[in-house]
């Protein structure tokens, strides 16, 4: 059917909403009817368009005053004053005027009196009837009835009579039974759909006050702080308003007020942190002018292009800090601003990035807001020169802050002051049987599974390392309320947002969020077993997000389907643009040679102007199409979304806010490892049902702020919840990580014993190793070094335990050459300076490829991963100066439950045993003969398959005395220096241990490991030669012969065998 040019300038005039066209249409429906439009006439389109946005904004802006005429008019204004004003004085004759003259109050009040008693006086009332009962009689009665009540009238002065009372009674009970059950009559339906329409426009407008949260209380307490304070507290410190956090709150009102000032109490420190790193960069900004709202100045400033778009010195939402610098440096100097200008100013007040617009020309215009409290603002004048320097990205407080504020329009509202879990249930056994059927999980899992999917409100999941959290999660996706018919089929549904509810998965950091997503893009089993991928929507920035996922977040969706769009470029202005430019040039030539008349140049000029207006036209109707398509696309992707993952802070992203859309089932991985006002951000979409998986024996979160953290601010919402109701919890009770005995004393001491070890656990982690009994499933390594203090950072480290650690790994490298030990170790401490130290050691020795292949981090850093080898190194060995880091229970159980094969612990017990825990520890490992004397080359006295020479049960730490160590280290050092010959005169080392010193390093090319991998099964009678790897690496040494240097006894159960189910 072909549309009139009428009809169709109708429709896009509807579409874009212009004078007299207003509609109720989305945006996806404009979107699609404007697309449509364009493919049948796009030139009517685009001029339709460009006519409606001229109309808009022609409105918008005021209308242009004449210049000359206003200033006619205000010259004529003066002289006609300065005239007047000039002219000789002459008396006129006006007549006098005499005021009225002044009355007290007492003479107005006599007055009003006088007026009144000349009014004429009112008939008075008639008197009221006696008695109560003032009502008509009733006239359709008989007339005994009417006899009987007026007898009645009479004796009881006209009061009710205990007939009337009694069916008025009746009349109030049956009117109160009417409205509690209503019967659905027509009327009623009617009724209820009013009601229904109610409570979806109470809902919307909820939805809008937690999503629009005011955010100038915030802003005004942190811009009139002062940059130059040092100190641990703000200058607006009260130790009043302080409270810790209780395990309940009365009222909303009660837990703004507690969290508030803990809030901006970690604000500060983070500012604190930023000025002690000192690692932004400064950047030059020129005033142009500045505007006056509320509490605040709005300062318009330019900054050079290249500082936003490609140093990125700042952003948008970004806290930095204005600074008035003398002396400063030409803008010609590439050497930029020194740091040492930016740390001596003093004149400086702190301002919030309010708006970034890049122009055409080499200068971004930028918007700042600042106090107007603050005196430095009162000297900033136009065209000043100042330098920004970034201090804070404001993006997840600002976030915080107004899920704070909106706290009180949350549908969990209660449960969350109160911090009350749904309580568990336990479920039918057939239908456990069948999940775990189904979906290949244990029974734990399956309770945990089916509980949370049918409770409300909260629901706890508390999982201890390697319980399969994330397998558990998957099941929850599946079976999640009104997400499980969706996600059954692979067909997306093209309805509104509102046909279709989907899940929100968070977690506090990405790479959380990453290890989800990329199970669930894996597949999925759905209620029949079968394996199917869902529609995921990864919410975040593309460059901190892992590369095999990066393909799922919003924007590299949406920039795939743009490109699949063909752009309708109008050749026939590419045309019209070409002849002009060839008739310019005609016109230059003629303009030399002076044979070019006025009349030619005025058409030209005018010819060429319609050809640019024309293109400019073009090219914004191109850009607002390819905005609408963006729009619709996105808008598409998340409506055909099923599971949408983001971080807890990212969940706050302005389209999920744009479109409206509601998640009634959230669930949290990591819940113990935020704060609570994190946890609550995913929440802000109409949940109902929030499902939180934790570990709170596991790190808590990071808080900067030691004084917010005396007031329990580091406490999760999961572990107040757990607080109140321990029996409220679902636990995941076997692991699938660790070895047996590596499980042994975690279990014992964490988790009550409850945790149980998966079926056939010490076979799937037995490695070729274990035969050497100082390199088995678990070993105590007691090492007497001396503990450092880095002056600047205040961070431990320990020289002595790296030289050990590094010999270790040697041994290990060169008793199994054959094993490729690429990604199989890491090497973990909590001490930040001794991670740096031992990634040094062993990048001066083998090159900076090697930390490719061994892990080096932090106990912090390490959360969350897994080796088949784990080395902790304690750091700690002073016994009058405490163990630090180490005390804290959480931080010890999360270093000793990363290893699956083996986990050596290298420390001094003399420094350990000061702390209960880790005396238990050397204690339960000294029962089990698991302690080792270790000290600078003790490896070379480690052989395979004999027994451990260094190995001996210590009854007690008093035992271990200096004189054992010092004699143990003198043997050493006379071992050392027996030497054997080789047949060129050189020295190797010992026949049986090879000096391993003699490595050549690892070149930038090679692989600094051995690449063969361990084949599996070898006889254990036979003694089997290993081969050197060809592979370019670590190279060992051989003996003469151009044999191996020592031959390896492997029993026949070592292959690595797949891991058992319930595995996360």
């Amino acid at each position: 059917m072909q549309l009139s040019e009428e009809l169709l300038t109708v429709l896009v005039k509807l579409c874009l909403r212009a004078k007299k066209f207003n509609n109720k249409m989305n945006i996806e429906q404009t979107g699609e009817l404007l697309l449509r439009a364009r493919a049948i006439d796009s030139k009517l389109v685009e001029n339709v368009s460009f006519a409606v946005e001229e109309e808009k904004k022609s409105k918008s802006q005021p209308p242009p005053t004449d210049t000359k005429s206003e200033l006619q008019y205000t010259s004529r204004k003066q002289q006609n004053t300065l005239s007047g004003f000039l002219k000789p004085y002459v008396r006129e004759n006006v007549p006098s005027f005499n005021p009225p003259k002044r009355m007290s109050k007492l003479e107005i009040a006599q007055a009003k009196l006088a007026e009144k008693r000349k009014m004429e006086a009112k008939e008075p009332a008639p008197a009221r009837p006696s008695g109560f009962n003032i009502k008509k009689k009733i006239v359709n009665i008989s007339d005994s009835e009417s006899d009987h009540d007026s007898d009645n009238e009479t004796q009881d002065g006209n009061l009710f009579t205990k007939e009337q009372v009694v069916a008025k009674m009746k009349k109030t009970k049956a009117a109160l039974q009417s409205l509690q059950a209503p019967r659905f009559n027509s009327s009623n339906t009617q009724s209820m759909k009013q009601i229904e329409l109610m409570q979806k426009k109470k809902q919307e407008e909820l939805m809008r006050l937690r999503l629009n949260v005011d955010t100038t209380p915030l802003y005004k307490t942190i811009l009139s702080w002062s940059y130059n304070n040092d100190k641990e507290l703000p200058s607006d410190y009260d130790e009043s308003k302080y409270k810790p956090i209780t395990d309940k709150f009365e009222s909303v009102k009660d837990y703004r007020k507690t969290f508030e000032p803990l809030l901006l109490l970690e604000c500060w420190q983070s500012i604190q942190r930023a000025k002690q790193v000192g690692s932004e960069i400064p950047f030059r900004l020129t005033i142009g002018s500045r505007s006056a709202t509320d509490s605040f100045f709005d300062i318009y400033t330019s900054v050079k292009k290249e500082v936003v778009n490609e140093t990125r010195c700042f952003g948008d939402n970004d806290l930095i800090v204005l600074m008035m610098v003398d002396n400063l440096p030409p803008e010609e100097d590439n050497r930029g601003i020194p740091r040492k200008l930016v740390e001596k100013c003093t004149v400086n007040c702190f301002a919030k990035v309010k708006e970034i617009k890049n122009t055409n020309g080499p200068y971004a215009d930028v918007v700042l807001r600042v106090s107007s409290d603050n005196k430095v603002v009162h000297k900033i004048s136009p065209s000043m020169e100042l330098v920004g320097l970034k201090v804070n990205t404001m993006t997840t407080l600002e976030r915080e802050f107004s899920s704070l504020y909106g706290l009180q329009y949350y549908d969990l509202s209660n449960e969350i002051i109160q911090a009350v879990p749904d309580p568990v249930e336990t479920p039918d056994e057939k239908k456990i049987n069948k999940l775990k059927d189904v979906y290949d999980v244990n029974d734990s899992q399956a309770k945990a599974i089916s509980g949370t999917v049918q409770g409300q409100g909260f629901s706890l999941i508390q999982g201890p390392p390697g319980t399969g959290k994330t397998k558990t999660i998957l099941g929850v996706i599946v079976l999640a309320p009104g997400v499980k018919a969706n996600i059954s089929t692979s067909k997306a549904s093209t309805g509104s947002v509102d046909n279709k509810r989907k899940i929100l998965i968070c977690a506090p950091s990405n790479a959380a969020v990453d290890e989800l997503v990329l199970r669930i893009r894996n597949g999925i089993k759905n209620s029949k077993g079968e394996t199917f991928k869902p529609n995921v929507v990864r919410l975040g920035k593309s460059d901190a997000i892992n590369e095999q996922v990066k393909d799922l977040t919003l924007e590299e969706q949406v920039d795939a389907q743009l490109s699949k769009i063909k752009n309708n470029d109008d050749s026939s202005i590419r045309a019209e643009h070409r002849a002009c430019i060839v008739e310019r040039d005609e016109l230059r030539k003629k303009l030399e040679s002076n044979s070019l008349t006025e009349t030619e140049i005025s058409k030209a000029e005018m010819r060429l102007q319609e050809v640019l207006t024309k293109h400019e036209r073009a090219k914004g109707c191109k850009y607002r199409n390819r905005e609408i398509e963006r729009r619709n696309i996105q808008f598409k992707i998340l409506n055909n979304a099923q599971v949408v993952c983001s971080t807890l802070s990212g969940s706050a992203h302005d389209v999920l806010a744009g479109m409206s859309l509601t998640f009634e089932t959230v669930v949290i991985d990591e819940a113990a490892q935020c704060i609570e006002l994190s946890a609550i951000i995913p929440l802000r979409y109409g949940c109902k049902k929030c499902i939180m998986v934790g570990d709170p024996n596991q790190l808590p979160p990071t808080v900067l702020s030691q004084k917010a953290a005396s007031f329990k601010y580091e406490q999760s919402l999961f572990v107040r919840m757990q607080n109140n109701h321990k029996d409220s919890v679902y636990l995941l009770d076997v692991q699938y990580r660790m070895h047996p005995e590596i499980s042994a004393f975690p279990s014992r001491e964490f988790y009550t014993s409850k945790l149980k070890d998966g079926p056939n656990m010490k076979l799937l982690t037995e490695r070729p190793w274990h035969e050497i009994e100082e390199y088995g499933p678990y070993r105590f390594f007691n090492l007497r070094g001396r503990q450092n203090i880095n002056d600047k950072t205040k961070s431990l480290y320990n020289t002595t335990e790296c030289k050990v650690i590094l010999e270790i790994i040697e041994s290990l490298y060169r008793k199994f050459p054959n094993i490729d030990w690429s990604n199989k170790i890491g090497v973990i401490s909590p001490y930040k300076e001794q991670v740096r130290l031992l990634k040094k050691t062993f990048v001066d020795k083998y090159g900076f490829l090697i930390t490719k292949q061994i892990d080096f981090n932090t106990v912090d850093g390490f959360q969350g991963q897994e080796k088949d080898i784990i080395i902790f190194s304690c750091v700690r060995a002073e016994n009058n100066t405490g163990v630090g880091f180490l005390a804290d229970i959480r931080r010890m159980n999360v270093a000793l439950t990363r290893a699956r094969s083996s986990l050596w612990i290298v420390g001094s017990v003399d420094a350990l045993v000061s702390n209960k825990t880790w005396r238990d520890l050397f204690e339960d490992a000294n029962k089990r003969n698991l302690v080792t004397q270790a000290y600078v080359g003790f490896t070379k006295n480690i052989r395979i398959g004999e027994g451990n020479a260094n190995s001996s049960q210590t009854p007690n730490t008093q035992n271990i005395t200096r004189a054992d160590a010092n004699k143990k280290t003198i043997s050493h050092h006379d071992n050392a220096k027996k030497r054997t010959i080789s047949d060129d005169g050189k020295k190797i080392g010992h026949s049986d241990n090879p000096d391993f010193s003699k490595m050549r390093k690892i070149s930038k090319t090679s692989n600094p490991l051995p690449v063969k991998k361990y084949s599996g099964q070898i006889s254990a009678n036979k003694m089997t030669k290993i081969s050197q790897p060809k592979s370019s690496g670590v190279i060992l040494p051989r003996a003469p012969n151009g044999a191996p240097s020592g031959l390896v006894k492997i029993s026949d159960k070592k292959k690595y065998p797949t891991k058992p189910s319930g595995r996360k």
